[in-house]
This record gives structure tokens, sequence and C-alpha cells, in this order.
């Protein structure tokens, strides 16, 4: 599970949330007022500062492609 984490809701955290969603990813989101740049960790994984949350995405969106149906 992906765990967002950020200080406000801006407009930039709403996109890495619609991207999430979009995914179907199960994914948390947690604000805190003690924190300074926003992240996301996933297992034991941490990625730091918008950019790297959204290449983080775009490497999950592109692993989901990568799946096939398959009717064995």
């Amino acid at each position: 599970m992906v765990t967002l984490f950020y200080q406000t809701e801006d407009q930039s955290i709403l996109e890495v949330k619609e991207r999430l969603k979009d995914l179907s990813l199960a994914y948390k989101a947690e604000s805190s007022i003690d924190m300074d740049i926003p992240y996301a960790t996933e297992g034991d994984q941490r990625f730091e500062g918008i950019k790297a949350i959204n290449e983080f995405i775009d490497l999950l969106a592109s692993e989901s492609h990568k799946w096939w149906y398959c009717d064995c």
C-alpha cells in the first residue's frame, strides 16, 4: 500500500491523489503540520518531493500496462 504524507492539500497533492485513484491503487493519505516536504512510502521505499512521487507513480503506471489478462 502506498502512503502519502503531506503538510497541506495543495494542487500538487490533489493531482497525486487523483493519479493513485486512476491506477486503482490502495493508498492512504496523512497530513501533518510538522512536515517540510511531501513524501510517499511503499514498504521500505521512500520517495521525497512531488517530482519523486510522480516518478514513482509513473513507474507503477508503466508496470500496470505490462500485465496481460490470461483466460487459461
